[in-house]
C-alpha cells in the first residue's frame, strides 16, 4: 500500500449491519421518454441543412443589392424562414 493512504478500516457494528442488510436491489432503470425522443428526432427533421441555410442567405444577399456587413442578418433571416417553411409542411 502506498505511503500516506490508510488501508479501509470497517467497525464491526457498521459490517454487521452491511451483511444484516443483504444485496442492495437493483431498481430497473426508468425508460426514456418516447414523448421527447420523438420531438428531438422531429426537430432534427425540420431543421434546415447547413447548405440549405447557405444558399437562401445567398438570395436574400442577392436580392438586397449586394449589401456588405449583414452576413449574420441574412444567415439568420434564410434559417428563420426555412424553419416557417418546414413547420407549413409538418
Amino acid at each position: 500500500m502506498p505511503r500516506g493512504i490508510d488501508p479501509p478500516v470497517f467497525k464491526e457494528e457498521a459490517l454487521e449491519t452491511m451483511l444484516q442488510a443483504g444485496p442492495k436491489k437493483r431498481v430497473a432503470a426508468r425508460p426514456k421518454s418516447t414523448v421527447r425522443a420523438k420531438k428531438l428526432v422531429k426537430a432534427e427533421a425540420t431543421r434546415p441543412e447547413h447548405e440549405e441555410i447557405a444558399c437562401r442567405a445567398q438570395a436574400l444577399y442577392v436580392q438586397s443589392g449586394h449589401a456588405s456587413g449583414r452576413d449574420e442578418e441574412f444567415w439568420l433571416e434564410a434559417e428563420r424562414q426555412l424553419l416557417a417553411e418546414s413547420k407549413v409542411r409538418t
